[in-house]
């Protein structure tokens, strides 16, 4: 070998290097944009991208940060997120999503707006560890998420929750309130708060039951978005184990657990952001998520965005 190849090794090995390190990052970075995939679709499901590009939702395809999901009359969409979650848009319903990204480090949170019509999310491993950073609005109000299965819907009457599992926060800057299973709560336009309604407070109870059955329907999706439900831990493992956090011979419950310490501890040492940073940082994704946004096609509903002085003045206890 000469002197010349001598040099020359050293440098095409240095190139494919870096080149397989670029292909490494970008990977990882594609990884962490995807907020979910489309595991079912019942009729027209459309999604919109950042730059307004829409394309037709197909089963297998994902679904990125800074989109949005929607579906037309009588269609439905189930996404499967990227911590084992799920997420069902109903029909006649637009979710964008804002922010979501689930590995095991400081910045995870997932942050979701309903823009319009319901949704039915079932939350994954961010929700067990890091409730703090999983949150969703509407129109008029901001709910925290703790590990929880819930509907939400938003009308126009104002938005309302119903809760499965675990617990919801639903608040604005006048107050919030927590809802538990069985529980029902709305934000009723031009309303100073949220109210919580339990059975047997009157007829308020059960006509909202009623108009959420009747979104959410029945049938197979149904039953799938229930199994989904109730095999979480399943979908949970399957995440971790597809991004590589579990640890040999680590269970869920285990991670979950590790988890929360470390997160106890960077809060502790003040390296996490605070309730009021993620909620001021979520206004502005929806802000240049509702700026320059093109209208969809078909859909001649104003969009209605969350007040940034309530959002900022918020306060959600966790």
């Amino acid at each position: 070998m000469t002197t010349i190849d001598r040099v020359r090794w050293p440098r095409l090995w240095l190139t494919v290097f870096g080149l397989l390190a670029c292909l490494w990052l970008s990977g990882a970075a594609a990884q962490a944009a995807v907020a979910g995939r489309f595991e079912r679709i019942d009729g027209a499901v459309t999604v919109l991208d950042a730059t307004g590009v829409q394309r037709p939702a197909v089963p297998g395809a994902s679904v990125g940060v800074g989109e949005r999901v929607e579906t037309q009359a009588g269609a439905t969409a189930h996404v499967v997120l990227a911590d084992g979650g799920l997420l069902v848009v109903r029909p006649d319903s637009t979710v964008a999503v804002l922010q979501y990204r689930a590995q095991a480090k400081p910045d995870d949170g997932a942050s979701l707006s309903l823009l319009r019509g319901a949704l039915r999310m079932v939350t994954g491993w961010l929700g067990k560890t890091q409730p703090r950073a999983v949150l969703v609005t509407t129109s008029t109000a901001t709910l925290g998420i703790r590990g929880t299965d819930f509907e939400l819907m938003d009308n126009p009457q104002g938005s309302h929750v119903h809760v499965t599992s675990g617990e919801v926060l639903m608040g604005n800057a006048a107050g919030e309130v927590v809802i538990r299973p069985g529980e029902l709560a709305s934000l009723l336009r031009g309303g100073e708060r949220p109210m919580r309604l339990q059975r047997g407070q009157g007829r308020a109870f059960d006509e909202l039951q009623g108009v959420f059955s009747a979104v959410k329907g029945s049938g197979r999706l149904e039953d799938l978005a229930a199994a989904h439900s109730s095999g979480i831990e399943k979908h949970i493992e399957a995440s971790l184990r597809d991004r590589g956090l579990l640890r040999a011979g680590e269970s869920v419950r285990d991670f979950v657990e590790r988890r929360r310490a470390d997160v106890d501890t960077l809060r502790s040492r003040g390296e996490l952001p605070g309730r009021d940073e993620l909620l001021e940082r979520m206004q502005d994704r929806r802000d240049r998520e509702t700026e320059g946004k093109a209208k969809s096609p078909g859909n001649d509903r104003p969009e209605r965005p969350v007040l940034r002085e309530k959002i900022e003045r918020l306060r959600l206890k966790n």
